[in-house]
């Protein structure tokens, strides 16, 4: 919560200072994240979830951007039976504030391409419910910082409207550690395809 708290200071005050004088950008994304966790190098897990996201660009060069946004990748669920019968459901949530660099390229007066990449400061937890034992759920969380990447197509509707299509890409290298401090290695891939409506001041 802390971490949310400071992300949209840092992104509100970003926006203040240059809307004035410089080309900010502000979008609200949605879309869905598709989280792909492993374990000990095993898939574990497929899950599904809506993605919503704010982000705010500062053009600083001719087609070169900074960028801060925060993402909600959502509380995806699966559930599997194992080898004694029982029903076993994770529910996963995730969520990161970003920090990174957009380039464009135009393709034409109203289209355009680019590609983003930075770093991702997520929080990622886990419940795991035995039907046997449901009573009694195993839990862990952990946060971090990862590389992510993206790429995207934005159309310009109006001079200041723009819509877009994006994908991101984000690899959370996890230590999960449950209750009684026992703690194992995890990645949770996921994979973002979003729209989004922006405005540019």
């Amino acid at each position: 919560m802390k971490r949310l708290i400071v992300g949209m200071l840092t992104i509100t005050s970003m926006s203040t200072a240059f809307a004035a004088e410089t080309p900010v950008t502000m979008e609200i994304l949605v879309g869905q994240a598709t989280q792909s966790v492993t374990g000990n190098g095993t898939r574990l897990k497929d899950a599904d979830d809506t993605s919503v996201a704010i982000r705010f660009g500062y053009e600083f060069a001719d087609s070169w951007s900074a960028e801060a946004a925060y993402y909600d990748y959502g509380k995806a669920s699966s559930s599997f039976i194992d080898e004694y019968g029982d029903k076993i459901t994770d529910i996963m949530t995730s969520s990161a504030f970003l920090l990174g660099i957009k380039k464009e390229f135009n393709l034409n007066e109203k289209l355009s391409l680019n590609a983003r990449a930075g770093i991702a400061f997520w929080d990622f937890d886990i419940k795991e419910t035995d039907s046997s034992d449901p009573s009694n759920p195993f839990k862990a969380s952990d946060s971090g910082n990862d590389l992510y990447l993206g790429a995207g197509l934005a159309y310009s509707v109006k001079d200041n409207l723009l819509l877009s299509i994006n994908y991101s890409f984000l690899s959370m290298g996890a230590t999960l550690k449950d209750i009684d401090g026992d703690a194992f290695k995890s990645d949770n891939d996921i994979n973002i395809v979003s729209l989004g409506i922006g405005y540019q001041f």
